[in-house]
């Protein structure tokens, strides 16, 4: 069991196993998601999916008291340099993200990336312009909800994929690479 204090996490919600050059990630729950972050990005494993990587990843496993998370180092455990999967996100050629708006949708991001010293919620207009203004620049916030709204609107008009929340618009950033955990910790600072 994780932890003793908190009973909504089944002790057998994650399987990490070794298959071939591989290390498979399965989400055995029967109700929670996993948090599967990795160099590129977050992917989010559902109850029943699995993920194969040849990356060193931290799963985090979300509780309603703790989110426990789970470091896996490949490195210790795969000797032979693995081949690329070959899985190209087709969303990228057909779809960048423009400049001016790249900004404001990893602020909106960024708490994805690092719950622990952001929360676990989206982070709010205000919350994303300040965290973008700087000596140089001045972001409202007012500024990065419209920036935001017509990133969804051209994601709809050129894709067809319709994205209603903040939260479809940052879990589609992040599965699809426009986002990825450098790019937050270049706006934080780290």
């Amino acid at each position: 069991m994780l932890t003793p204090e908190d009973q909504s996490i089944s002790a057998s919600s994650v399987v990490v196993e070794r298959r071939e050059a591989q290390i498979v990630i399965r989400n055995t729950s029967s109700f929670a998601q996993l948090d599967v972050h990795h160099e590129q990005g977050v992917r989010f494993l559902f109850p029943g999916e699995e993920l194969a990587t040849t990356s060193n990843v931290v799963i985090a496993v979300p509780g309603s008291v703790y989110t426990h998370h789970i470091n896996v180092d490949i490195t210790k455990v795969v000797t032979e340099s693995a081949p690329p999967n070959g899985t190209i996100p087709l969303v990228h050629a057909t779809f960048s993200v423009p400049d001016e708006r790249l900004p404001s949708l990893i602020g909106l991001c960024a708490a994805r990336f690092f719950p622990d010293r952001l929360g676990s919620a989206l982070l709010s207009a205000a919350e994303i312009a300040r965290l973008l203004t700087t000596a140089e620049t001045s972001v409202t916030p007012k500024a990065v909800n419209n920036k935001l709204q017509r990133l969804r609107n051209d994601i709809a008009e050129r894709l067809g994929t319709y994205l209603d929340t903040r939260e479809d618009l940052a879990d589609w950033a992040i599965r699809q690479g426009h986002v990825t955990r450098s790019d937050v910790e270049r706006i934080l600072g780290q």
